[in-house]
């Protein structure tokens, strides 16, 4: 079948590090801290030796159409699924992609014999398209229906992305996913592949991991170094979401957890999408690691969008060293922007209170809502949790606008908080330390509030902010303002009770350069600390913080501006 079984044996199993040869170990806690999922080593890292299992090569198959391969599709009646789920698999099994694919999704992929493996990869270092126009109305292309240890690896000889997944109908609200899991599908990953919708629908991302009638969930699955894109394809058009879920845990925590989503590019999505990797349903579990992405798109957005969200009461989970913001991967380029009267936020974490999770490390910047004054709401938030313990920046600082570059700012046009604890639980303790927050400018002329840090909700056991630099904020963007608020660090909390009291530590931050212009006789306060609601059941620690350089610069004698370090 080939010439040099050898050579293309060193093509498949010579990975570079990576999810798919690292053998990342995760711990799922929604079934118990003390059991430990299988880990990403069982399903990702390729044995070096080429061989697996047996002193026999693996069976080689070949997928492409036109004639001349094993099979002339994953997915088509008779294609490779189909003969997975017909036969008997005593061996692992190679499926290299010699030529491109028409797919019609006919068939999922259904649970083999263990402990055997499925790898697709592409059998020369050029582009391979696997594609489909015509499924139903948004059905996926591809589903993986309890089958575990199914890797999908675009590279050839260990570098490039060579696995080009289409699926884009002619009507774009009823392209479905390409991927989806689903039913205890486990121990799976998809890495360094090109992916590319035109499903206009948020509910149809390109990798969708849903629920399960199993009793398991589907857990350690990897989606790593991949480009997601709009489709360029027979039908080309923009997409919804990237990565997503969809559905409820139908069996008492049996959710999805020990997912690693890492390395992959997002761009292209549709100015209506509600987001890039968005696990908003309550199928998914803890242990999930969103890290080192970049999301980025010349798009301005007119719906509700956040780039990272778990809104799933996750434990364990980490939203670490992602890049968010602007058209390009470094965020340089057009803002990542809208001039609607909507909501958008770099990260969201609802997290849980068994184990904490981690946002540490990320860059949020060119990011910006310039809607004019004529706009109710205009939100740009960048770092958002709404419940649960979470540690924000206590390994690695998370840096909002920062200026290092001439893109490197934010920009928000109505009340917002660049970190932002929008509400609480009654045994969260929340450690906002060591983050930046800088060149965050507020945009148009409004009753508004442009904040560094705020704590919002009603409860809560701990709440501490360490160490975190605020500077270089504006009052406005451009033009005056009217009555208006710039604040360093706004607590507005008014929790604690007597079994569970609230304790606030604010300390050894900095901050100063917090600027307003404004043309008018309002009211206007810039205040380094303010706290404005608390109870009886609060206790408030505010000391040794470094405040300067707080200005209120009126153009009218009528202005009654304030600042003030703390209030």
């Amino acid at each position: 079948m080939f010439k040099n079984l050898t050579i293309l044996m060193f093509f498949v199993f010579g990975f570079t590090v990576s999810a798919f040869s690292a053998g990342v170990e995760i711990k799922n806690n929604t079934k118990g801290t003390k059991e430990i999922a299988p880990d990403l080593k069982t399903a990702m890292q390729i044995v070096k030796s080429g061989k697996f299992g047996s002193d026999d090569l693996d069976l080689i198959v070949t997928v492409g159409g036109g004639g001349g391969a094993t099979y002339a599709s994953l997915t088509d009646i008779g294609g490779l699924f189909h003969a997975i789920n017909s036969g008997l698999v005593t061996e692992d099994v190679i499926a290299v992609v010699i030529a491109n694919t028409v797919e019609t999704g006919a068939i999922s992929l259904l649970q083999f014999a263990h402990p055997y493996k499925l790898f697709i990869v592409p059998g020369a270092a050029s582009v391979l398209t696997l594609e489909a126009t015509t499924l139903g109305s948004n059905a996926p292309m591809m589903v993986l229906d309890g089958a575990d240890n199914v890797i999908i690896d675009g590279r050839f000889g260990g570098a490039g992305r060579y696995l080009r997944f289409v699926n884009n109908n002619a009507t774009p609200s009823a392209t479905g996913p390409i991927l989806r899991f689903i039913n205890d599908a486990r121990a799976n990953g998809i890495g360094h592949c090109i992916l590319e919708s035109n499903a206009s629908n948020n509910a149809s991302p390109m990798i969708q991991f849903s629920n399960t009638t199993g009793p398991l969930g589907n857990d350690s699955i990897a989606v790593d170094s991949c480009l997601f894109q709009a489709s360029t394809g027979t039908n080309p058009g923009s997409y919804g979401v990237a990565i997503g879920s969809t559905g409820a845990e139908t069996v008492l925590n049996e959710k999805n957890s020990a997912i690693a989503i890492i390395q992959n590019n997002i761009t292209g999505w549709l100015p209506s999408s509600n987001g890039a990797i968005l696990f908003n349903s309550t199928c998914m579990g803890d242990s999930i690691v969103i890290d080192s992405n970049r999301i980025y798109n010349d798009v301005s957005q007119t719906t509700t969008w956040i780039g990272i969200g778990i809104t799933s009461n996750t434990n364990n989970s980490t939203i670490n060293f992602n890049s968010i913001g602007g058209s390009n991967p470094d965020r340089s380029g057009n803002a990542l922007r809208s001039i609607a009267g909507i909501t958008m936020s770099a990260i969201s974490m609802r997290s849980d209170s068994l184990v904490k999770s981690d946002i540490q490390g990320n860059r949020i910047s060119n990011f910006a809502n310039t809607a004019p004054a004529s706009v109710t709401l205009g939100v740009v938030n960048g770092i958002v949790t709404t419940g649960g313990d979470v540690n924000i920046g206590t390994l690695s600082p998370n840096i909002i606008g920062g200026g290092a570059n001439p893109w490197d700012t934010v920009c928000t046009a109505y009340d917002n908080g660049w970190i932002f604890v929008s509400s609480t639980t009654t045994n969260d303790s929340v450690y906002i330390w060591n983050n930046t927050v800088s060149h965050a400018n507020y945009w148009r002329k409004r009753n508004d509030r442009n904040n560094g840090i705020r704590i919002a909700g009603s409860s809560g056991r701990l709440i501490s902010i360490r160490n975190n630099l605020i500077t270089n904020m504006k009052g406005n963007g451009i033009g005056n303002s009217t009555s208006f608020q710039l604040m360093g660090i706004a607590f507005a909390n008014s929790g604690g009770t007597a079994s569970i009291p609230l304790v606030l530590n604010i300390y050894e931050n900095t901050i100063h350069n917090l600027v307003h212009n404004t043309d008018t006789a309002s009211s206007h306060e810039i205040f380094g600390i303010i706290q404005s609601s608390g109870s009886a059941f609060l206790t408030s620690n505010i000391y040794n913080n470094k405040i300067y350089n707080l200005q209120s610069n009126a153009n009218t004698a009528l202005d009654t501006g304030t600042t003030a370090p703390v209030v």
